[in-house]
Parts: C-alpha cells; sequence; structure tokens
C-alpha cells in the first residue's frame, strides 16, 4: 500500500495541501511559467551562443501567465467545477494552456523588436503544459 511507505510528516503536508484545494494547483500552475521559460532560454544558450533579452523573455512568459488566468477563469479552471485530473478538466486546461500559448506567441512576433526566439517560447510553452499535466496526475 502506498500510505504505509509515505513517511507521516510528507502525508499530513500533503493533507494539508488538498485542504487548501484549488489554491496549491493555482500557484503551481501560474509559478511554473518563468522558470520554465528561464530554463528554456539556457536550452538554447547551451546549443548556441545567443544573447538574449530576458527582459524580453519575462515579459513573454507574463503575458501568457495573464492570458492563461484570464481563460481558466472563464473555464471555471480553479474554482472547483471539475473534478482534479479528470477528463474534463485535462481538456479545459489544454484549452487554457493553448490560448494562452496562441496570444503570447502572437504578442511575442507583433509586439517585441527584437522578439524571443521562438525555439524558447516554444520549449517554454511545452515545459508548462508537462508541469500542469504532473501536477494534476500527483494530485490524483
Amino acid at each position: 500500500m502506498v500510505s504505509i511507505s509515505v513517511p507521516g510528516w510528507l502525508r499530513s503536508l500533503v493533507d494539508v495541501a488538498r485542504g487548501m484545494y484549488p489554491l496549491p494547483l493555482m500557484a503551481s500552475d501560474v509559478l511554473v511559467f518563468i522558470p520554465a521559460f528561464w530554463f528554456a532560454g539556457l536550452l538554447r544558450n547551451e546549443v548556441s551562443s545567443v544573447t538574449l533579452d530576458w527582459l524580453n523573455v519575462v515579459q513573454v512568459a507574463g503575458i501568457a501567465v495573464i492570458a492563461f488566468l484570464i481563460v481558466s477563469y472563464f473555464l471555471h479552471l480553479h474554482r472547483d467545477r471539475y473534478r482534479v485530473g479528470s477528463f474534463d478538466e485535462i481538456l479545459a486546461l489544454g484549452f487554457a494552456w493553448g490560448i494562452s500559448g496562441v496570444v503570447a506567441g502572437v504578442t511575442n512576433v507583433v509586439a517585441f523588436d527584437p522578439r524571443t526566439p521562438t525555439s524558447i517560447f516554444g520549449v517554454g510553452m511545452m515545459l508548462v503544459g508537462v508541469w500542469m499535466l504532473t501536477t494534476r496526475a500527483c494530485w490524483r
């Protein structure tokens, strides 16, 4: 049984986090954007040395966060409408993630000069999506 192998202090921490639902998931969804885009920028520099405007990277991530919060608000994603990790929630999460990616990508291309490289944007959004799905799977 899984509950036997989990230490007591960790089990109580998980119980406290579950009692504060939906705040832990919302915080996880919002706070992952900046580290994901930062990590994607570091990966870009690993492949080829390029001078990045890190302020633009943070601004694109911020635009993605704002778009994600707006779409998720209208989909009731963080307002206890869906059971965590259910098919319906994953569909709403994917829709909110996709719309926020499109909004941030279009804004990146249209508004920023020089723009954030597309590889950083793409890998950053991919990492965000993987993190969101992983937190849902772990929550279940």
